[in-house]
């Protein structure tokens, strides 16, 4: 049986209008797969958006280590930053937040797509570089 090699692509899939905008900001970032999202509603329901970003290690890099430090105290205020992780390798990271912090919190993931996307690069060659070295030195383990 031939095994297919996945690769991610932006697909057209049609979400809640209010939360578009942070579903797409996130989108932005290489790697990053939404799963599922909801609009809210203002005073009400939380708005939500759920999505995979490799293991639960980098989901915790991407929420503690990027988007958190990125938020204003009011929007701390309003927003929660979880992850759910299934095993070593299988985790869902969700921003859950008050419909009308949508706007805010999309300028912050925004603003944080291109460098977040260059780190991951970065972090990527890096280990292709380690594994290199250690396969070119099997001594250095």
């Amino acid at each position: 049986m031939t095994v297919h090699q996945g690769t991610f692509v932006k697909v057209n899939a049609p979400v809640d209008t209010g939360i578009a905008p942070l579903v797409a900001a996130l989108s932005e970032i290489e790697g990053l797969e939404t799963v599922e999202s909801c609009q809210g509603d203002p005073g009400g329901k939380k708005a939500f958006v759920l999505f995979r970003f490799g293991d639960w290690d980098a989901c915790g890099r991407l929420l503690f280590d990027h988007i958190l430090p990125a938020m204003s105290d009011d929007l701390r205020a309003v927003v929660s930053l979880t992850i759910q992780a299934y095993d070593e390798t299988n985790a869902l990271a969700s921003i859950s937040l008050d419909a009308s912090a949508i706007e805010e919190m999309t300028a912050v993931v925004r603003r944080l797509s291109l460098t977040v996307s260059a780190g991951i690069a970065m972090a990527r060659d890096a280990h292709c570089l380690t594994v290199a070295q250690r396969i070119a030195s099997p001594s250095r383990l």
